[in-house]
């Protein structure tokens, strides 16, 4: 499945980022078209939904596929996001999100051998510039083993130009094929790791990446009993990636033994429709086919992905990694061990991991160096939202992942280190799997950086990516911004403005709820400073203050 964004080159006083405008088609796969929908709910406006066929059927234990017609009037330009609402038990639904206008997507149905049969009644929901449309369908499902009539023919909609998709390259020569799994894989994606796309980096010829094997450790905050999938981003960059192959596997190490070795017995080839290499155009991201390989939670992915030529961009990548990563030369995606690899913090390309668990949610953490951790131990998984996901864990098991959308040195409102949290929100919140709940931490580094900022202007922000997220029913939760006494964002305006916006996401009434990280970190005796046992560097916290953090938090505020 491709995601795409349509976006604007941004710029600002640290580091400029952002990519071209883009109009990308999306497409899945064509299925087994067994399938059953009966469609209603179209209504006028700058967009609306449309399906075909209008009578299908599909047998337990299969896949199918469906077209949704998205169009658009009045040159209707920014991107529309598709959800499901609740799904009955042993029923999925795929769906690329956000899609432009004018296009038609297939939606791929999965119904697990469990599912029982009986016709389903499944709405999904699109939401674009504030607006909001569903359709209702339902799904008949027919006994295991059942032979279905054939269905009627699928009408190709009219398609309007689009840029160049992601599409798959010819195999490599020796390269290993898929992995076939008989296990269905993809029933309920839920996001358990994430990795936001940060402006590529401009300051080393390094991550021009050419010949090179990149492997990455993605800790994973809920496991899987199934399977996986992954999600690669060229978003920022203006030329298309091509990756010659991908494989996943369990990492060997842990935060004592770190290493680039994985346990070969897990190691898995990571396809893209079908194919093991893939190509990603600029301004796009994607995501792989599901991977069997279960996984326990708080469990590390190794991904590996080999680039055999350079895109002559700066990668994509999240650029404070706080985990080692390895870089070797030529294709060495299968080996058990990367032998004299280079090392270093960033994340080139990999922005996300989906785990397949039905019955689970994913809280979302979005915000700046707080969120991404800074300051918390290497290799670690020690940052607020890592401390949070083990409280999660502990406490239901498997139902709730949390995915980190934390950037070093991001705002809300301005350009400061890579796109504004308002500018990504959509890739970073909108478009992770199964998110219901969304923590916002953000505005420290406006308030120390814009003279003239206000507070309303924050809450302003704020209250606009509320409102998207409520199209989505998420909920979120506004958390104050602690203390920074003693660094250079510090001044008596400066402390005055982190009050009023402080003041405002607590009585407010912007959030669905507040977690008070202020009062969390606070020194009771000058509030304008950090505790001393939890003070980092005067702004961030140190590893005992990201861990109060994620203890401040009620559990209860975000129930799968």
């Amino acid at each position: 499945m491709i995601i795409c964004k349509n976006s604007r080159q941004t710029g600002g006083p640290l580091l400029s980022g952002g990519v071209l405008p883009r109009r990308l088609r999306v497409r899945l796969a064509v299925l087994l078209s067994v399938l059953a929908f009966e469609v209603s709910g179209q209504t006028s406006g700058n967009f609306s939904l449309s399906m075909e066929p209008t009578s299908l059927k599909v047998t337990a234990g299969t896949n199918a596929t469906m077209m949704m017609q998205v169009s658009v009037v009045g040159g209707y330009s920014q991107p529309i996001y598709l959800m499901t609402g609740a799904l009955p038990e042993g029923v999925g639904v795929v769906i690329p999100s956000p899609v432009v206008g004018n296009q038609a997507v297939k939606i791929e149905i999965r119904a697990a051998a469990t599912a029982k049969p009986q016709t389903y009644s499944i709405a999904i929901y699109a939401a674009g510039g504030g607006e909001n449309r569903s359709a209702n369908f339902s799904v008949t499902v027919l006994p295991e083993g059942t032979v279905p009539e054939p269905p009627p023919p699928l009408n190709p909609l009219e398609l309007q130009p689009q840029s160049p998709i992601a599409t798959p390259l010819p195999p490599s020569p020796g390269a290993p094929a898929p992995d076939q799994k008989s296990v269905v894989v993809g029933t309920h994606w839920v996001g358990s790791w994430g990795a936001s796309a940060v402006t590529p980096s401009n300051e080393s010829g390094a991550y021009y990446l050419t010949n090179v094997t990149v492997r990455q450790i993605a800790h994973l905050s809920i496991g899987t009993p199934t399977g996986l999938r992954i999600r690669l981003s060229n978003a920022l960059g203006w030329n298309a990636v091509s990756f010659g192959a991908v494989h996943v596997a369990q990492w060997a190490g842990d935060g004592t033994n770190v290493t680039s070795a994985i346990l070969p017995a897990t190691d898995r080839v990571v396809t893209f429709g079908g194919s093991s290499t893939v190509v990603i155009p600029g301004g796009a991201e994607v995501f792989s086919d599901p991977v069997s390989l279960p996984m326990p939670a708080g469990a590390d992915l190794a991904v590996s992905f080999y680039i055999p030529r350079t895109s002559n961009v700066p990668a994509t990548m999240h650029t404070f990694g706080d985990q080692t990563a390895y870089f070797s030369l030529g294709d060495s995606t299968a080996s058990p061990v990367l032998a004299n690899a280079a090392t270093d913090t960033v994340r080139p390309y990999l922005t996300g991991v989906d785990v397949d668990a039905p019955g689970a949610s994913a809280v979302v953490a979005l915000g700046d160096s707080l969120t991404d951790g800074m300051l918390s131990r290497r290799d670690q998984n020690l940052r607020w939202p890592d401390d949070l996901a083990r409280r999660l864990q502990a406490a239901f098991a498997d139902r709730a992942g949390v995915v980190n959308a934390g950037v070093a040195g991001n705002c809300v409102v301005m350009s400061c280190l890579g796109p504004s949290v308002s500018e990504r929100f959509e890739r970073d919140v909108l478009t992770v799997s199964g998110v219901k709940y969304l923590i916002i931490l953000a505005g420290a580094n406006d308030i120390g950086n814009a003279p003239n900022l206000t507070s309303a202007q924050l809450t302003d922000a704020y209250g606009s990516m509320v409102a998207l997220a409520h199209a989505q029913n998420i909920l979120v939760y506004g958390a104050t911004i602690p203390p920074f006494g003693g660094s250079n964002y510090f001044s008596a305006a400066h402390e005055k403005l982190r009050q009023e916006v402080n003041t405002l996401i607590r009585n407010g009434g912007v959030f669905d709820g507040v977690i008070d990280f202020d009062k969390t970190l606070a020194d009771p005796a000058n509030p304008a400073y950090l505790l001393a046992q939890y003070n980092g560097d005067t702004i961030r916290p140190n590893n005992a203050g990201y861990q109060a953090m994620a203890d401040a938090i009620d559990l209860g505020m975000l129930k799968p």
